[in-house]
């Protein structure tokens, strides 16, 4: 994948957390970046150890990379979550179904 990729959906997908000091590499890669919130990705990435004690463009976005498999594996387990109780509601509601079809049979049967 392309490294303006990967920087877009790191900075797309990450949760902002607040940071109390940007390093001068942080300051002086994402403030060039077109397109992109500089606020969020320095307080992403100054709140981050691996992105905070990055020496160099590479290790910086390497620790962005790794900020975004981690939202993407969490984004997934909860998305799997919510479909599994997707399914448990429809088969409530599928049962329900059935059980107002008979309901309806019955009365009519008297």
């Amino acid at each position: 994948m392309q490294p303006c990729v990967v920087l877009l959906l790191t900075l797309a997908i990450l949760p902002s957390l607040v940071a109390s000091n940007t390093s001068s590499l942080i300051n002086t890669t994402w403030s060039k970046a077109p397109n992109v919130s500089y606020d969020h990705c320095a307080n992403v990435l100054s709140a981050d150890p691996a992105g905070a004690s990055a020496t160099d463009k590479r290790g910086l976005l390497i620790a962005a990379a790794q900020r975004t498999v981690h939202s993407v594996t969490s984004t997934v387990h909860i998305m799997s979550d919510l479909i599994q109780e997707l399914n448990t509601c429809i088969q409530y509601y599928q049962r329900m179904g059935e059980f107002t079809v008979g309901a309806i049979d019955d009365l009519r049967a008297g």
